[in-house]
């Protein structure tokens, strides 16, 4: 089977089009003279900053084919979310949608990466507050217990080549019937360290476009996750940084439970994406794996 390549940066102009330009200013969102920059990252969709002089803006324009088995990409369900979390201080305001020849933008204030130290524990608290609220009626449920999680990766593993494939199962975990019980409350889908925001607010997050209702490790595995660090260009967190999260999230009893069902899950996707031509992504399953094999307490059949 012939994969075409995922990052829609490689194909993707520095500029916009002119008819996606026309319709922010047809909008009285940006003008003939605004300044258009294309943001780092957008490994699903297309970013920009929109700078007007009086405001500054972020044009996110979404690529529907770019979803992946593991990570849905949803305009609706991004927008809503956004809305939903802004006025706590945990995602941009003034979230808009616009419909243009392009395809559907997301239209939102640009909010400066600033640098301010932002510990794991941070991130811990962070997380913890949006895992506080209850899922909004209609968001996705994702799996959330060790035989549903390895069940959702297998369903990938088996559209992998073959090598790939056989490489891959060779690292599954068994899992434990007795793990402790999930707990249902909102998740951002997707909290990988590039879509953290440090503010002197402290952490906010932005690219809600999986969000969804499930159990709180879902996101603390993404976050911890070797593979999503090294696709950040950073090592993955040390042994310390790992526990003060999980120990500010709350959720560090719960998560040991099911890490290893998580990390295995991971780096099939890691190596769907690498099968769909994102070569990077070979170090980064590779570094899931290494975690796996490291845990000193293996789930027991």
């Amino acid at each position: 089977m012939q994969h075409k390549d995922m990052d829609p940066a490689a194909a993707s102009p520095a500029q916009p089009d002119v008819a996606l330009r026309r319709a922010l200013e047809e909008a009285g969102l940006a003008e003939p003279a605004s300044l258009w920059q294309r943001l780092p990252g957008g490994r699903t969709n297309i970013v920009w900053r929109v700078d007007t002089g009086s405001r500054s803006l972020v044009c996110k324009l979404h690529c529907h084919d770019r979803a992946t088995p593991l990570f849905p990409n949803d305009p609706d369900a991004e927008l809503a979310a956004m809305r939903f979390m802004a006025p706590l201080g945990l995602a941009p305001g003034g979230a808009m949608s616009l419909n243009t020849v392009a395809g559907p933008c997301l239209i939102y204030d640009h909010v400066p990466d600033r640098a301010i130290p932002v510990t794991a524990s941070d991130i811990g608290r962070t997380l913890s507050r949006v895992h506080d609220q209850a899922p909004p009626v209609g968001l996705r449920r994702v799996a959330d217990d060790i035989p549903a999680i390895l069940a959702q990766a297998e369903d990938i593993l088996r559209t992998l080549p073959v090598a790939l494939r056989a490489r891959l199962a060779t690292h599954r975990p068994a899992f434990h019937a007795d793990a402790l019980p999930a707990r249902l409350c909102l998740l951002h889908g997707d909290p990988a360290p590039d879509n953290i925001l440090a503010t002197p607010d402290g952490p906010i997050l932005i690219d809600w476009q999986c969000p969804a209702a499930g159990d709180p490790a879902h996101d603390l595995a993404v976050f911890l996750s070797p593979a999503m660090h090294v696709l950040a260009g950073r090592p993955p967190l040390s042994e310390t940084d790992r526990h003060a999260c999980l120990v500010a999230h709350g959720a560090a009893q719960r998560f040991a439970a099911v890490e290893p069902a998580h990390l295995w899950r991971m780096a099939v996707h890691c190596g769907w994406r690498l099968a769909h031509g994102e070569s990077d992504c070979k170090a980064a399953m590779e570094a899931e794996l290494e975690r796996l094999n490291q845990l000193d307490q293996p789930i027991d059949r």
